[in-house]
C-alpha cells in the first residue's frame, strides 16, 4: 500500500479518504506523508502518545520512540492495544465497497499502481481463498444447522498454519494473478473473453461514488465496463451477459474486499511493534512480512473469521430488503393483471414474504434456506393454498366481461385438452401470445366500433331512422360496457 500516492485514482480507494475529518487517526495516510519527512505522533482519543515515529531515509525503515508499554509507570499493553484500535479510522461501507470494485474492474498502469502492490494484492488474495475456503469445507448440511460462519471455521491449528504458507499454491488459481500483471479483465462466463484494463472506468468511481449513491454508480461503471466488452467484442458478445459476469464477480469479492481493508498497513502496526518489543532478539533483525504473518497467524485467522461472520450479518440485512421487494413486486404485478392461474404464486410468495420479514436468523443455514425458498417460491410456483379474500376480490370478482379472463378460460380449456400451454425449453409459448393477441384485437374492434340500438316500450327514441345511435362506451351496463 504505502508503495501508491494516495493523489492517484488507486490510492483514493485504498487509503482511508481525506474527508470527512472523524475525530480518529488516519494512519496509513500519516505513515505515507513521513516519508516527505517529519514526524507522526499517534495521540490517542483519551490524549495518551502511544508512540512517535519518523521515516529513517538512510537505512529505509521507520524508527519509532515513546513506547512506555510494560514499564513502571508507563501505558500497559492492553491499554496500548485498546488506545490505537479506538482511536484509529476503521473503513466503512463506501472503502469495503471501493475495494471490492478494485477487485473486480482493477487499476491499468496509469492508475498509480506498482509491481510491488500488484505482488501484494495477488499474496493477499491467495492467503484470503485459502482462509475462506476453510468455512465450511468439512461440514455436512445437518451439521451446518446450528453454526455459523465463525463456527464453520477449521480450529485445527496445524491445518490452520498450513495456509498461511504462501508458496503453497495448491488451489490457487494462478492465471488470475498473470491478469493482474497483464492489466487485463477476463470474462470467464462469457467464453474467457479479455480485454485491456480501462482507467477511466476506476477513475469514473472514485469522482462518482463520492457524491452519488454507491448502489447507482456500481450499476452505472459496471454497465460501461460491459459495453466497452461488447464494442471490443464486435458486439459478438452481449452487455446483459456481460454485465452479469461483472455484478457475479463484485459480489464474490465483497467478503475479501471487506477483509483486505482491514488487513492493512495500520492493523499490522501495532502487532509487529509489540512482537518486536517483547522479542527483543529481533529488534534488529529485519522481519519478512510473509514470516511476520507467519508467527502471527492465529491471531489473524481469529480476525479474518470474525470478520466473515460480520460480513455475512450485514450482507443479509442487506439482501434481505432486496428479497422483500423482489416479492412485493412480483405480487403487486399479479394481483393488477388480475390472473387467477397465479393466485398460488401470491399465496406463496406472501408467505415467503412473511418468513423474510419475521427472521433473525443467527446460522449460515438459516440465511441460505430463505434465500433458496425466496427464489424457488417465485420460480417453481408452489405454496400452501390460503387465498387472501382481497386476492379473490381483485382477480375473480370484478364485474363485467374480463379479458383477461376469458384468456385464462381459453387457456384451461386447451390444457384439458391435451394442449400444451406450458413454457417450451424454458421458453415463452408463442401459442398463448397469439391466442392473447387475437382476444386483444376483438376487444380493441368492439371497443371502436360496436353500438347498441335502445328500444323503449312504446316505440324507438326519436332519431333519423326511427332509433337513436349511441356511441360505444357512453352507457354502463351490468356485465358489459356498452
Amino acid at each position: 500500500m504505502l508503495t501508491i500516492d494516495p493523489v492517484s485514482s488507486l490510492g483514493q480507494i485504498i487509503y482511508e479518504p481525506k474527508s470527512p475529518e472523524r475525530n480518529k487517526q488516519k494512519v496509513n495516510r500519516e505513515l505515507y506523508n513521513i516519508f516527505s519527512g517529519g514526524t507522526y505522533d499517534f495521540i490517542s482519543n483519551n490524549d495518551n502518545t502511544l508512540f512517535t515515529t519518523f521515516w529513517d531515509v538512510n537505512n529505509q525503515h521507520y524508527t519509532f520512540s515513546g513506547l512506555t508499554q510494560g514499564n513502571i509507570g508507563g501505558i500497559k499493553v492492553q491499554d496500548f492495544i485498546s488506545d490505537y484500535y479506538s482511536s484509529m479510522e476503521f473503513p466503512e461501507i463506501n472503502d469495503i465497497i471501493k475495494t471490492a470494485m478494485l477487485l473486480t474492474i482493477q487499476g491499468g498502469k496509469n492508475s498509480g499502481k506498482t509491481i510491488q502492490f500488484d505482488k501484494s494484492l495477488n499474496l493477499l488474495d491467495r492467503l484470503l481463498k485459502k482462509l475462506l475456503s476453510v468455512c465450511g469445507s468439512d461440514t455436512k448440511k445437518d451439521e451446518l444447522k446450528n453454526q455459523n460462519a465463525v463456527d464453520m471455521f477449521d480450529e485445527n491449528e496445524e491445518d490452520i498454519e498450513s495456509y498461511f504458507d504462501f508458496d503453497d499454491v495448491e488451489g490457487i488459481d494462478l492465471e488470475d494473478e498473470n491478469l493482474r500483471y497483464r492489466g487485463v479483465l477476463k470474462f470467464k462466463d462469457c467464453y474467457n473473453f479479455e480485454m485491456d484494463v480501462d482507467d477511466t472506468h476506476m477513475e469514473d468511481f472514485v469522482y462518482l461514488v463520492k457524491n452519488k449513491q454507491a448502489k447507482k454508480v456500481i450499476d452505472d461503471v459496471l454497465t460501461k465496463v460491459a459495453t466497452d466488452a461488447n464494442e471490443q467484442s464486435n458486439n459478438s458478445l452481449n452487455i446483459p451477459d456481460l454485465f452479469s459476469n461483472l455484478i457475479n464477480n463484485f459480489i464474490l469479492n465483497l467478503p475479501k474486499a471487506l477483509i483486505m481493508s482491514v488487513l492493512s498497513a495500520k492493523i499490522f502496526l501495532p502487532l509487529i511493534i509489540l512482537y518486536k518489543y517483547f522479542k527483543m532478539a529481533s529488534l534488529n533483525v529485519v522481519l519478512n512480512i510473509k514470516d511476520l504473518i507467519k508467527k502471527l497467524h492465529k491471531a489473524i485467522f481469529n480476525i479474518v473469521k470474525d470478520l466473515f461472520w460480520l460480513f455475512i450479518n450485514e450482507f443479509w440485512r442487506l439482501i434481505k430488503i432486496d428479497l422483500i421487494a423482489f416479492v412485493t413486486k412480483l405480487v403487486k404485478k399479479i394481483i393488477k393483471e388480475k390472473y387467477k392461474r397465479y393466485v398460488l404464486i401470491v399465496t406463496s410468495l406472501i408467505s415467503l414474504l412473511k418468513n423474510v420479514q419475521q427472521s433473525n436468523v443467527d446460522n449460515c443455514f438459516s440465511i441460505f434456506e430463505i434465500i433458496l425458498k425466496t427464489i424457488n417460491g417465485a420460480i417453481n410456483m408452489k405454496g400452501p393454498i390460503s387465498i387472501p379474500s382481497v386476492l379473490l376480490f381483485s382477480a375473480d370478482l370484478s364485474p363485467g366481461y374480463s379479458k383477461e379472463r376469458a384468456f385464462l378460460n381459453i387457456v384451461e380449456k386447451m390444457t384439458s385438452l391435451g394442449v400444451n400451454t406450458g413454457p417450451i425449453y424454458g421458453e415463452d409459448n408463442k401459442l398463448l401470445t397469439t391466442i392473447k393477441s387475437i382476444i386483444d384485437g376483438h376487444i380493441e374492434e368492439e371497443d371502436t366500433n360496436s353500438f347498441v340500438k335502445i328500444v323503449l316500450k312504446g316505440g324507438y327514441l326519436p332519431g333519423p331512422l326511427g332509433g337513436s345511435v349511441i356511441p360505444p362506451g357512453v352507457i354502463t351496463g351490468v356485465g358489459k360496457k356498452i
